[in-house]
């Protein structure tokens, strides 16, 4: 005589039980499994924005005669629209100071002695990095990994408001000549830097 099999599954109860302890597990592990993807973006954003910042001083080691031009136009009172007041928190202390746009990530078309710097060091510098949007040509491993961004209105007003950071700004302090690396959204003349990356990064980009 055969055995009779006891092919009787989870009852209702079981079941419920197994997803509770799953659900606790999930809500435990969950926040520390983000926090280190999140550490991990953050450091594959500070090795990027030195390499643009190594990159920058190569290219203007080669190109001093474009430079140049770069460091004509942008004194005191020339070619405004390209100065900006940002501000950066590292060690919880803030600080605001205007600086003058190095490089975009976007096509601007510019005349004159502009023109110049933008067929010289300017273009050199996209090209080399891959930093340039124009035409899709945007280097994937360049775009910032850590989608983060400011709260509150946009500088450039008209009810805009931050955007995710997507791209990278190469700035020049007008206090002290200083050559700073920033990530920063999709806005006018190239993106507008929201958080310095390098060489003081950013509180946001602590590691803690």
């Amino acid at each position: 005589m055969r055995k009779k099999i006891d092919n009787k599954g989870f009852t209702l109860l079981e079941l419920i039980i197994v997803i509770t302890i799953m659900a606790i597990i999930i809500g435990v592990l969950a926040p520390q499994f983000i926090k280190y993807v999140d550490r991990a973006r953050i450091a594959m954003d500070l090795h990027t924005a030195g390499e643009i910042a190594e990159a920058y001083q190569t290219a203007i080691a080669q190109n001093p005669e474009v430079y140049s031009l770069f460091e004509e136009w942008s004194m005191p009172g020339k070619h405004e629209n390209l100065k900006r007041t940002i501000s950066a928190t590292s060690n919880g202390v803030t600080e605001s100071y205007r600086v003058v746009m190095v490089v975009a990530s976007e096509k601007t078309y510019w005349t004159g002695t502009q023109s110049e710097y933008l067929n010289g060091f300017y273009d050199t510098m996209n090209e080399e990095l891959a930093l340039n949007t124009y035409n899709g040509a945007y280097n994937a491993s360049m775009i910032p990994k850590y989608k983060i961004k400011r709260s509150g209105p946009h500088p450039e007003g008209g009810g805009r408001v931050y955007q995710n950071v997507d791209r990278w700004r190469i700035v020049k302090r007008l206090d002290n000549g200083q050559i700073e690396v920033w990530s920063a959204d999709g806005t006018r003349f190239g993106g507008w830097p929201q958080y310095r990356a390098w060489p003081v990064p950013d509180d946001v980009y602590s590691m803690n």
